[in-house]
C-alpha cells in the first residue's frame, strides 16, 4: 500500500515540468504575433516555393531562443553587434548555413523592432 502511493506521487512529480523545463521546452520570443504580422507585411520570401517564410523565420528564431537559453527580445536582439554575439555564441552548435538563416531572421527581427518602435 505504502508503494503504491510513494509511485503515484513520483509520477505526479515527474509529469510537472520545474520552470527551467518549461522555458527550454517552451522557447521565448517577445511580439511573436508582431513579427509574424511584419513578415507577411513586408513580404518576406514571398517567392520561396519551398518553405513558408513566416513559419521558417520564427522557427529560426525559436532555435536561438533554445539553443542559447535565451528570450528573443528587443533587449537581447537590438542591433547588428546583438547578432554577431549570438552567432559567435551559436558557432559549433550550429551549421553556418544554420547560423545564416537565423542570422536572416534576426535581421528582420531588429527591422520589426525599429519599425514599431518597441
Amino acid at each position: 500500500m505504502r508503494l503504491t502511493g510513494m509511485m503515484g506521487q513520483l509520477r505526479a512529480h515527474i509529469s510537472k515540468p520545474n520552470a527551467s523545463e518549461y522555458f527550454k521546452s517552451n522557447t521565448m520570443i517577445l511580439h511573436k504575433e508582431k513579427f509574424e504580422e511584419y513578415i507577411r507585411a513586408e513580404g518576406v520570401g514571398q517567392n520561396d516555393k519551398v518553405a513558408d517564410s513566416v513559419k521558417s523565420y520564427v522557427s529560426y528564431l525559436n532555435s536561438v531562443s533554445r539553443h542559447l537559453d535565451i528570450e528573443v527580445s528587443p533587449t537581447s536582439l537590438r542591433t547588428p553587434e546583438n547578432i554577431q554575439s549570438i552567432c559567435l555564441k551559436l558557432a559549433g552548435k550550429v551549421s553556418k548555413k544554420t547560423i545564416n538563416n537565423y542570422s536572416s531572421a534576426m535581421r528582420q527581427y531588429i527591422a520589426m523592432v525599429k519599425r514599431y518602435k518597441l
